[in-house]
């Protein structure tokens, strides 16, 4: 989940009953199904207080560029694998120069079922993801995670928070963003090094994961702060 400027101001504190009607309408439009028209119905918007409520603050979330100020000019990178790195789609992969207009911030790890939990909490979650609030949030569809993004801008928002920047908003990171946020700077075919074991020292994969989800924050972040990430 990442933070960016907007370009139109944001004028609304909080998202009502009524948004999230408008919402299941623009989602309708675009084939939204049943069980997810049930899950906005489901987000009454009740806060949960603790830590999973603190961790939303832009303050535990990761600048990238690292230390990079608004104004900054564009920052550029390689995206994509050169020719020749294990692993690389010989076909359907090239090596492209991307340009990012500006700074922006991005969650430490991936948003958990216990974030999740905080935009529907009566639904019954563990079904689907098991009881461990610290797990990542699997196997959602587009609908839902963009639908998730947009709840939490507004939710951010609200003026006992107000935990987002002025002139910014939550929105998925676009392909180039996740990259860029991943590689922290680096070239080499993950940002630890070149090799598995490199790999399986800040990731989990096919190699380590047993075939199964583990907690975020568990491995080595990155240079600018980022977990599970590669």
């Amino acid at each position: 989940m990442a933070v960016r400027r907007k370009r139109v101001a944001e004028k609304r504190a909080a998202v009502s009953l009524s948004e999230l009607g408008a919402i299941a309408e623009d989602l309708a439009a675009l084939g939204a199904t049943t069980q997810l028209a049930a899950l906005i119905e489901a987000s009454l918007l009740h806060p949960m207080q603790g830590e999973l409520e603190r961790q939303f603050s832009i303050e535990r979330w990761c600048r990238a560029p690292k230390d990079s100020t608004e104004g900054a000019p564009p920052f550029r990178f390689d995206m994509g694998s050169p020719k020749g790195e294990a692993g690389r789609w010989a076909v359907r992969e090239n090596q492209v120069p991307v340009g990012l207009s500006a700074p922006f911030w991005v969650m430490p790890t991936s948003v958990t079922y216990g974030m999740w939990c905080l935009m529907a909490p009566k639904a019954d979650h563990a079904k689907r993801w098991g009881a461990d609030a610290r797990l990542p949030v699997t196997h959602v569809s587009w609908f839902e995670a963009s639908l998730y993004a947009r709840w939490l801008d507004h939710w951010l928002r609200k003026p006992e928070r107000a935990l987002i920047p002025a002139g910014h908003r939550v929105a998925l990171p676009t392909e180039a963003q996740r990259e860029f946020f991943a590689r922290a700077g680096t070239t080499t075919r993950f940002w630890s090094g070149d090799a598995d074991e490199d790999l399986a020292r800040v990731g989990w994969f096919d190699g380590n994961s047993e075939g199964r989800p583990h907690p975020v924050g568990e491995k080595t972040a990155n240079a600018w702060g980022v977990h599970d990430v590669h």
